[in-house]
């Protein structure tokens, strides 16, 4: 079985097509990515690939994907199949992610909430104790860190 590779002819030439069809030069394509205009030229020249990081910013950016160039396979514009997939994954571990968020803002205001308490309870019983209470406080400061070190 004949292993399939990345030629650079193949990848310059979707790359050609790319920007023709978003109406690209070389010095638009290199500032969406931050390098030089002398660096997409290579790519042409020499049959230099670009690194990772260049690739990413086209995606993100210019919405290639980066699949297509590379291997010519899916789609050239990020979004026709792959993109719903995408969003229902990112839209589902956004809700996750929010959800979490809430309840350690709960407990974390709870937490703040019993600590306060605590500490006026402490200055009340006198004002020689004020060092007392700023210790109490810190202590349960100190255990809340840890116990959200362990978590």
């Amino acid at each position: 079985m004949k292993e399939k590779t990345l030629t650079t002819e193949r990848f310059t030439t979707r790359l050609l097509q790319f920007m023709a069809e978003k109406g690209l030069n070389n010095e638009q394509l290199s500032r969406c990515a931050g390098i030089s205009s002398t660096a997409v030229g290579n790519y042409f020249k020499i049959g230099s690939i670009p690194k990772i990081t260049v690739l990413a910013e086209w995606t993100s950016k210019l919405g290639i994907n980066a699949n297509w160039l590379l291997t010519g396979k899916g789609e050239m514009i990020v979004g026709s199949d792959d993109t719903s997939k995408l969003e229902q994954n990112t839209a589902v571990d956004d809700n996750a992610l929010l959800k979490t968020l809430i309840n350690t803002n709960s407990r974390l205001v709870a937490e703040n909430a019993e600590l306060r308490t605590k500490l006026e309870l402490l200055e009340k019983s006198g004002k020689g104790q004020s060092t007392d209470a700023l210790n109490a406080f810190g202590d349960g400061i100190a255990a809340h860190t840890l116990q959200r070190k362990t978590e």
